[in-house]
């Protein structure tokens, strides 16, 4: 784990902090811009990116119905397999909560494992992504 220093978190609240989490019309929570975020940045920065362990949904079988239900809902499913961080779900980010929208502000870059934004996205406005450029999850635009 990386502690910043007195002075770096003061810079990382001055320069690098856009968004918090609200609840949302898309349901449940989403990322809101706090001030204006600039065009072709990642909104998120400092955050860890993990590597990730792929299981099946037979794997996941042996779950709680609940616990089986939030990996499905906070986890991309590609080719099969959910891809679940290898830091463990207490470690989840503010970029996991980045909603599914048809007009996105956002779209995932470096194969997938940061986001940019595709314009300027003004405060208040909530940061969303469209699920079909990275996701093979049928019914995640029906939640």
């Amino acid at each position: 784990m990386n502690i910043l220093s007195r002075e770096e978190v003061l810079n990382q609240l001055k320069n690098d902090i856009y968004c918090r989490l609200k609840p949302s019309e898309h349901g449940g929570v989403g990322i809101f811009a706090i001030r204006d975020i600039p065009a072709g940045i990642n909104p998120f920065v400092g955050t860890v990116v993990p590597n990730h362990y792929m299981f099946t949904v037979k794997e996941l079988e042996v779950l709680h119905p609940n616990v089986k239900r939030l990996v499905q809902d906070m986890f991309v499913f590609k080719d099969g397999v959910y891809h679940v961080p290898d830091n463990g779900m207490a470690q989840v980010d503010i970029a996991y909560y980045v909603n599914h929208c048809d007009r996105p502000n956002l779209r995932v870059v470096n194969n997938g494992l940061t986001f940019e934004t595709i314009r300027e996205v003004k405060d208040g406005e909530e940061l969303c992504a469209d699920y079909a450029s990275y996701n093979d999850k049928e019914d995640v635009f029906d939640r």
